[in-house]
């Protein structure tokens, strides 16, 4: 996500109001876990916002524990990190793109679908629900 600001910079640099460009990303998709570890809460998620469609999520936090009970959502791409634990618990998560999962997974309920190259080598448990992988998987299980 970008927002743009415009303004003219003087002889000093300070800004004028007009003519200058600032293009500033905000990087989303990156886990926060600040308020609870629902995925469906928008403070839990840099920028305060959820995850899209066009989002690079990374779950790379040690000790974070990630969990969707409730609500669809579909993500670009999907990384977690060695101490972290993704629990699919309901609802359904889409990731149209590459997969890789160090920490855990478990899949309870729901409907989950891998669309690209997905590797999962952590812990993986499937206790229910669906996981649908449309491209390559390879997995520790």
């Amino acid at each position: 996500t970008f927002a743009n600001v415009t303004g003219t910079a003087n002889s000093v640099g300070v800004n004028t109001g007009t003519g200058l460009t600032l293009n500033i990303a905000v990087l989303l998709g990156q886990w926060l876990g600040t308020t609870n570890n629902d995925w469906g809460v928008a403070s839990n998620w840099s920028g305060g916002v959820i995850p899209t469609s066009n989002d690079d999520v990374n779950l790379a936090g040690a000790g974070s524990t990630i969990t969707l009970t409730t609500g669809n959502f579909t993500v670009k791409s999907l990384t977690t990190g060695a101490g972290s634990s993704l629990q699919l618990n309901g609802g359904g998560l889409t990731i149209t793109g590459v997969t890789n999962v160090a920490g855990g997974l478990s899949i309870a309920a729901g409907t989950h679908t891998f669309g690209g190259a997905s590797v999962f080598n952590g812990t993986t448990q499937l206790s229910g629900g669906d996981l649908i992988a449309n491209g390559n998987l390879k997995t520790d299980i």
